[in-house]
């Protein structure tokens, strides 16, 4: 799997746009030293290898982001025991977008963490579908890194930081 750098610019663009629209509080603002890049996810292995350990804006135990010991699931924890009604709009989001799917993270390099921002449910659609060993489409994941994203997306990312 291969990352390409894009322009800060060109991840805010698409952050913004109608289709791939970040939800989660964000600054959206480019602390220094963040950068953006993205890549295509062709096979199981380079999802399990990037995305299925990354973190969810979604909490254990029913807690909220504005609780201070909430503590983020991983995509593939909140796979394992999803809720019937989640499953149901990961599979109708998924197939709406089965020509191309998108996902949008934020990555720590120090912390080593990853945080889905945009296409939870195509993200969860995707892993119910690896769990159950079937293939999936071509994903591409656009991403800024950094080790100021915990700043940018700091109501989500500040339950990563241990």
């Amino acid at each position: 799997m291969e990352w390409n750098e894009i322009s800060n610019s060109e991840f805010a663009r698409s952050a913004f746009s109608q289709d791939n629209y970040i939800r989660v509080i964000w600054s959206g603002f480019f602390g220094d030293g963040v950068r953006s890049r993205k890549c295509i996810i062709h096979s199981i292995e380079d999802w399990r290898s990037v995305i299925e350990n990354a973190f969810l804006p979604r909490y254990k135990d029913g807690r909220c982001w504005e609780d201070p010991i909430a503590r983020n699931f991983t995509l593939l924890e909140y796979s394992l025991d999803v809720h019937p009604d989640v499953k149901s709009k990961a599979n109708e989001r998924l197939s709406r977008q089965a020509n191309e799917i998108n996902l949008t993270s934020v990555y720590h390099p120090t912390l080593d963490k990853r945080l889905i921002v945009d296409g939870v449910h195509r993200a969860i659609g995707l892993q119910l579908k690896i769990n159950k060993n079937e293939q999936i489409p071509e994903v591409r994941l656009m991403e800024c890194y950094g080790t100021n994203v915990a700043q940018m997306f700091e109501a989500d990312f500040g339950h990563l930081i241990e």
